[in-house]
């Protein structure tokens, strides 16, 4: 920890108006197993603190990324539980990140295509839906009658994190960071011929999109929008590291969406299928029961 939550001195120092983080850090470990209980929390000074992009040190411990692992080499004195008698800890913790991240998957044209991995699972996302009213004039109601208009398609935004930096193998084996989002721009432009189901003309126009976050829900959708902010580059202006900012709306298939085990299923919950539900007394999630499968 870069200043310790848990010092007297920094939150002393803090309350005086002079504390400085680098001042009071620390590696804080906890071990617990058969053979007792280990705990690490020496705080050091900005002196014995040394980090840069790859690495922090804090006295003889540090941290580093090496390909795509954290490895951690420990050297601390610990206390034991209940006992205050010193010892050390030392020893190496490599720590190998493992997400379940999002995709989005082209759905026009020749069926399915590559899904396009995200590099990391966005910190938020939201969805949103709009409803449109029309209020008429009452000479029997002060709130006026209220005339529902229509539905609209529901929205999804969120913001998709790409980071070549973080994941290079070598200090100087670094990735432009354009070479994974240029696939997602791809998606906003005109695309092959398809047959509007309106007019029955053939127009050309982008294609649409799942959105999908491992088999918990997916999205069918067209992008309305994407911005792209670059936040990191190499010495000789290589972008490595992006955020993008993109808008989907609902297409125009009402579907109900339920990942199964083994890959992505797309479920139609008809009318009929609901009303024979409701006929049985059912209450609940419809696609995941046989009602939902057309039973």
């Amino acid at each position: 920890m870069l200043g310790n939550v848990f010092s007297p001195f920094y939150h002393r120092a803090r309350a005086e108006g002079r504390g400085e983080p680098l001042a009071h850090c620390t590696m804080n470990v906890a071990l617990y197993g058969p053979r007792g209980k280990r705990w690490a929390l020496t705080e050091r000074g900005a002196r014995d603190v040394s980090r840069d992009a790859d690495s922090l040190t804090l006295g003889a411990s540090n941290l580093r990324w090496e390909g795509g692992a954290l490895v951690c080499d420990l050297d601390e004195r610990v206390a034991p539980f209940p006992s205050l008698k010193p010892g050390r800890l030392r020893g190496r913790v490599r720590l190998i990140p493992e997400v379940c991240t999002e995709s989005v998957v082209p759905i026009d044209g020749n069926g399915r295509k590559t899904p396009i991995e995200c590099m990391f699972n966005p910190r938020e996302y939201t969805i949103s839906r709009s409803v449109d009213w029309k209020s008429q004039n009452s000479d029997t109601s002060d709130t006026g009658n209220k005339v529902f208009v229509g539905g609209s398609a529901a929205t999804l935004t969120l913001e998709l994190f790409f980071d070549t930096y973080a994941r290079r193998q070598s200090a100087g084996a670094v990735e432009d960071v354009r070479k994974y989002t240029a696939p997602l721009w791809a998606l906003t432009q005109i695309g092959d011929k398809e047959t509007d189901r309106a007019s029955a003309l053939q127009k050309n126009r982008p294609g649409k999109v799942l959105f999908q976050w491992g088999s918990t829900w997916h999205f069918e959708a067209v992008i309305t929008s994407m911005e792209q902010q670059f936040t990191l580059f190499m010495p000789d202006g290589t972008p490595v590291r992006s955020v993008i900012k993109v808008s989907l709306e609902q297409a125009d298939r009402s579907t109900a969406f339920h990942g199964a085990s083994g890959g992505t299923s797309t479920y139609h919950v008809s009318q009929g299928i609901r009303e024979r539900a409701a006929q049985r007394g059912f209450v609940g999630d419809l696609r995941a029961t046989s009602f939902g499968k057309g039973s």
